[in-house]
């Protein structure tokens, strides 16, 4: 392909786009339904703090949440994202991050000056498979601890004039038991 200077400039704003992608509720996409349902249930066991990549997250109950604007220029994100991880990271046991470039080149910087351990969600199957994020995610698999690739079943529908899915919400509720007694064995294994 011809490189131009429309091209740079496309191939760059489509960077900029996917960089942006929604991480947190309200918004939908992406990793954002698992990154909640995860803070909720992680919640119940552990103090939580979630480092979002929104404008305005989505409350969370017995869930701490600091925003970083998604809409910022990539520098001041990974510089705020890095600014964050090392002050919440004094407190934290673990850090856990849901691949995105902005937070997986800030885990990275962060992990050089940090003891504490950090595990990789490869939640948003989109970014990684996109191949732009390539070097970043390559950087950020070779800094965590862990690598986490399994995840639960997306929640079923409940739709009206249907009937009530109850094996789908049965096999749901496994699916996140059994996730969550996989991270425990992870976070048991990166702490001791």
């Amino acid at each position: 392909m011809l490189c131009t200077e429309s091209n740079v400039r496309a191939r760059v704003a489509e960077f900029e786009n996917r960089s942006r992608r929604p991480l947190f509720p309200p918004e939908i996409g992406g990793s954002a339904p698992y990154a909640k349902e995860l803070a909720h249930r992680l919640s119940q066991i552990h103090s939580i703090t979630i480092i979002a990549l929104a404008e305005y997250p989505e409350k969370v109950y017995d869930v701490r949440t600091v925003a970083v604007s998604k809409h910022s220029s990539r520098v001041m994100r990974i510089l705020r994202l890095t600014k964050l991880l090392i002050e919440e990271g004094r407190n934290a046991d673990i850090v856990y991050i849901l691949n995105a470039a902005s937070s997986e080149f800030a885990a990275s910087i962060v992990s050089v000056f940090s003891s504490r351990p950090f595990i990789l969600g490869m939640a948003d199957t989109h970014a990684s498979e996109s191949g732009q994020h390539s070097f970043i995610e390559r950087l950020a698999r070779a800094r965590a601890s862990f690598i986490v690739e399994s995840f639960p079943l997306r929640k079923p529908e409940i739709l009206p004039l249907e009937p009530y899915p109850e094996h789908a919400l049965n096999s749901y509720e496994k699916s996140w038991a059994e996730h969550i007694k996989g991270l425990e064995t992870i976070f048991n294994h990166v702490t001791h």
